[in-house]
């Protein structure tokens, strides 16, 4: 069986504590351990705090599927045209200092999700972040 929830806030950070309270109860719902409840919030939070502070959006809206064996959060705004999927990783490599900027979150959340994927619709921009339930 799976369910859907829907989440509608403003695109403002003081957002944050209705975010955190809706992927509680998506997570619960999901059946997730306390580790994976922690890595889809911190995923989430990372993307919204991106379209927060660098999209220039005037809406933003949550979407929860809740799936089988998996949840997947759809974030969708419409701000400016932006795949984070097409973000290359750093290059660690290099000294931090040498490296250019921007990309450790993006990072970060590929690294707490099983699969992160966008798309372009209607002028808005839609990320799907899935975490597949483990036990």
């Amino acid at each position: 069986m799976t369910n859907t929830k829907l989440l509608d806030f403003s695109v403002n950070i003081a957002e944050m504590s209705r975010m955190r309270q809706f992927l509680q109860n998506v997570a619960a719902e999901a059946d997730f351990t306390d580790r994976q409840t922690k890595e889809l919030r911190m995923a989430v939070e990372e993307a919204v705090a991106n379209v927060v502070d660098y999209s220039g959006a005037t809406m933003m809206r949550l979407s929860a599927i809740i799936g089988e064996t998996a949840a997947s959060i759809i974030i969708t705004d419409d701000g400016k045209p932006f795949d984070p999927t097409q973000v290359p990783p750093p290059d660690f490599s290099m000294q931090p200092e040498d490296r250019p900027a921007g990309g450790l979150g993006i990072t970060y959340m590929r690294s707490m999700t099983d699969e992160m994927t966008y798309r372009r619709q209607e002028g808005m921009n839609i990320l799907t972040l899935t975490k597949k339930r483990k036990k």
